[in-house]
């Protein structure tokens, strides 16, 4: 693929490569953070650490589904067409999911000897890609910019599609979707090897 990628951003003549980088921007963010994400979760040798790791990310996806829904029903209170009562259930409906979301994880925590205040702690999607790859890593600093892009600057989007460095001519978007590629071939590649270790030899890896 990136050797494709590569002839046709250099194998294209100036001006005739079309790619919708837009659109492409925040599925290759995407493509890093899952990526990242289930290596981190693999890569402890001890099930309980990979377990709690598990937990860790399934009780923030539910905290933030529950605490943003809160927060939008608490804003559109009074807001023209939507009636006062309507975003009131809503917030109270979320207020009572939180606890329940609390409840379920503290339960499953504890049932698989797992100190459930440790699942307290926030995970913040920069977590897992920090503690795998470092953040002066290229990967790092590659998910960082691939972040910066899906919010649509206008400014950095229309350098990147008029700047051109001395490299056959070929847009510098071009040039950066190539390093983007790299970085996220590589990360897929290490979360795929993880993937096939823990599931080659599961008697392995069941030590707590």
């Amino acid at each position: 693929m990136l050797d494709h990628l590569h002839d046709m951003v250099f194998g294209t003549a100036s001006g005739d490569l079309r790619l919708d980088y837009s659109v492409m921007y925040p599925l290759m963010r995407a493509a890093l953070e899952d990526s990242a994400a289930i290596t981190w979760l693999l890569q402890p040798a001890e099930q309980q650490e990979r377990l709690r790791r598990a937990l860790r990310i399934l009780r923030t996806d539910a905290l933030f589904l529950v605490q943003n829904h809160a927060r939008l029903a608490a804003a559109a209170s009074g807001s023209p067409g939507i009636a006062a009562e309507e975003a009131e259930r809503v917030e109270a409906h979320m207020a009572e999911e939180v606890e329940r979301t609390n409840i379920h994880f503290a339960a499953l925590a504890t049932g698989i000897g797992i100190d459930p205040d440790e699942l307290l702690r926030r995970l913040n999607t920069a977590d897992p890609l920090r503690s795998v790859y470092g953040e002066q890593s290229v990967t790092f600093v590659s998910w960082k910019l691939l972040s910066d892009l899906s919010h649509f600057s206008m400014t950095m989007l229309r350098h990147l599609s008029s700047s051109r460095p001395e490299l056959d001519g070929a847009q510098l978007a071009s040039v950066s979707l190539i390093f983007f590629a790299t970085e996220i071939n590589r990360a897929v590649a290490d979360a795929i090897v993880l993937m096939e270790i823990r599931m080659s030899a599961p008697a392995a890896n069941t030590a707590s």
